[in-house]
Parts: C-alpha cells; structure tokens; sequence
C-alpha cells in the first residue's frame, strides 16, 4: 500500500490550484518588489524585476500549455521555484547596472560584460544539469509532471 497515492497527489490541488496559483504568483513577486526596492532603492529597477519576473512565469504558463501540462500542485510548485531561480538571474544584472558607471547604454554593457558570463555558467548550466538528471529519475511524479517548462527557462 503507498503512502500517498499518486492519483490523490494529482487531483489534491486540482481544483484549488488555479485561484491558489495565483496567490502564490502574486505574494512572492509582492514580497521581492519590496525586498528589492528596499535594498537598492531602485523604484524603476525593482519594477523591471517584477515585470521580467511576471513574464517568465506567463511563458512558462504557456509552455505548460503547449505541452498539455495541467496546473496542479506539482506544477505550481515548479512555477513557483521559477520565480525564485529568475530573482537570482535579474538581481545579479540588476546589480552590475547599478553599480557599472557611465551612461545607461555603457552600464548595460558593463553589467554583460562582468556578470553575464557568471550568471549563465553558474546559474543556467548547473540548473541545467539538475534538470537533466531528473528527466531520467523514475519516480512517478517527475515522469508525471515532466520537466520541460522547468528546461524552457534554464
């Protein structure tokens, strides 16, 4: 006898998970808006990061889509770490702007030239790894919940 069921797994969030979903869209970004626009004092950096984050979870919500994945519990929990993983790419950009000197088209620059190269190796490509490895895990639930919205954004 399993302990959980993976048919009560699934249909556990089922029918709370849209409005649920949402909520927890909406707090964490709320919540790292804040944290931002207190740390740098950045009004318009922090709503960039809110934006580029409300995009990512929106295509993933679209991937999601074109790949017949239905929003469940396992599959909001994914969107969500997703908005955690996006935080740590744009507030490492964010922050080489905001320190780089110059006008705004040498700044940008600048922020590529010293963090771009360290963001992707040491953010996308460890993250990409990780993903890899569970693609070919057994379990039930990550067969299930498929990892390729999770690739789409590594």
């Amino acid at each position: 006898m399993e302990a959980y069921p993976f048919d009560w797994l699934s249909s556990l969030g089922s029918t709370s998970a849209h409005m649920e979903g949402f909520y927890h869209f909406l707090s964490p970004e709320g919540a790292v808006f804040l944290v931002i626009l207190v740390i740098t004092s950045s009004l318009w950096g922090s709503a960039i990061i809110l934006l580029v984050l409300a995009m990512v979870v929106v295509d993933l919500m679209g991937v999601m889509a074109i790949l017949h994945i239905q929003l469940n519990a396992v599959s909001v929990v994914n969107l969500i770490m997703s908005v955690g993983i996006a935080v740590e790419f744009c507030v490492h950009i964010s922050h080489a702007f905001s320190v780089s000197h110059g006008d705004r088209k040498e700044r940008a620059k600048e922020a590529l030239r010293t963090m771009g190269s360290s963001v992707f190796s040491g953010i996308t490509l460890t993250k990409l790894v990780g993903v890899i490895v569970l693609y070919f895990a057994k379990s039930e639930i990550f067969v299930v919940s498929n990892p390729s919205p999770t690739l789409s954004f590594g």
